[in-house]
């Protein structure tokens, strides 16, 4: 689910994107602004990429692939049937109006245009943090769920695939609700991924954020060779997803 940057598609690699357009979105629930969602990926190739981040690492000695408004994990290969993973609402201070970011679950999106995801929002649009959880079969547009979540709440999320179809399933532990949903997509498969995604390009300050319980196709994320990103900007890396713990990883903020 995501915002256009209207310019060249290597700003993505899929989910949110980065700057602010208004549009419809499909509503469930309560009714109230959003954003447009878009995806891309990179025109040069993903392996283009994945040269260029090897360099920065030499060069920064710290930081993982550039992934524009993604930071976190994926694995590529080919047939993934499942993700999914917990997290707690993290507590945000909003730096402007136009910070927003969200953690999210999905299959695809990293290699080709079709992403099945699920997740959280947090939009500073209104100047104080407003969340909410949804899910996406780009490339329809998001659905918004409408139940209570705040702060704090713990959260499960899992993507699962059977052939064609896909059961997309958000849990919100702590108030006791869950939705699931159940689509029909020829999804490319090709990556299965945990991510921290700013629409806007701008990250609210979120301090530290984790990812617990990790898993794809059943496995933990430890298990795969996967592919690390950290977030940046035109003012450099906006944040910085540190190393696994089984299945477990932390994604520390540093700027907007």
């Amino acid at each position: 689910m995501k915002i256009h940057r209207a310019s060249s598609r290597i700003d993505r690699i899929g989910g949110f994107t980065a700057a602010l357009v208004s549009a419809a979105v499909l509503l469930i629930g309560t009714p109230g602004t959003s954003y447009s969602p878009a995806r891309t990926h990179p025109p040069a190739g993903f392996a283009v990429l994945q040269s260029q981040a090897d360099s920065a690492k030499h060069a920064h000695n710290r930081f993982n692939i550039n992934g524009r408004a993604w930071s976190g994990y994926a694995a590529l290969g080919s047939g993934f049937t499942s993700v999914s993973a917990n997290w707690t609402a993290p507590t945000v201070k909003c730096n402007s109006t136009i910070d927003v970011t969200g953690p999210w679950v999905g299959l695809g999106g990293v290699v080709g245009n079709s992403v099945e995801q699920t997740g959280m929002e947090i939009s500073c649009l209104s100047g104080k943090p407003e969340y909410r959880l949804w899910f996406e079969m780009y490339p329809a547009p998001p659905a918004y769920y409408g139940n209570a979540i705040r702060q704090g709440d713990s959260i499960s999320a899992e993507v699962v695939r059977t052939n064609t179809h896909y059961t997309l399933t958000i849990t919100n532990n702590t108030r006791h609700w869950t939705k699931t949903v159940n689509e029909t997509a020829n999804g490319d498969n090709a990556s299965a991924e945990a991510i921290l995604e700013s629409p806007t390009g701008a990250f609210p300050n979120f301090g530290k954020f984790s990812f617990t319980e990790t898993t794809i196709d059943g496995k933990n994320l430890s298990a795969y060779h996967l592919t690390a990103f950290d977030a940046s900007s035109n003012n450099g890396y906006q944040d910085h997803t540190g190393p696994l713990s089984g299945n477990t990883f932390t994604i520390s903020y540093r700027h907007e």
